[in-house]
């Protein structure tokens, strides 16, 4: 995940941010942290520490979780869940009480930056 972060960042959003643009992305680092350290357990701080390596320190300004329930989220994405997205015992691992948990995460160890979107 991080090399196709390290690759997007440096080819699309990097070039469109020095261009004046703004961007706007689905899934960026908050979501790392969801799926790999809520969902499948890994150590928080290394995928903090890998996905600024792979954004080259690029974080958003805002984030918007939209939350909504695993039967409304299967329904939205049909047949193009991928192969996490297709565990169920993985969806509740990421669901609303995760984003919580992320927040104060990020609350807690600075990360997350103090103004409002």
């Amino acid at each position: 995940y991080e090399a196709s972060r390290a690759q997007h960042v440096e080819a699309k959003i990097l070039p469109a941010l020095k261009s004046g643009k703004i961007v706007l992305c689905e899934r960026f680092t908050m979501a790392s942290l969801a799926y790999q350290g809520f969902g499948r357990g890994l150590p928080m701080d290394q995928i903090r520490k890998l996905n600024h390596f792979a954004s080259f320190g690029t974080e958003p300004d805002c984030t918007i979780v939209l939350d909504i329930s695993i039967a409304e989220f299967r329904r939205r994405a049909g047949k193009s869940l991928d192969r996490m997205e297709k565990k169920i015992s993985f969806l509740r691992a990421v669901q609303h009480k995760t984003w919580l948990e992320i927040r104060r995460f990020f609350r807690k160890h600075s990360w997350l930056k103090s103004k409002q979107c």
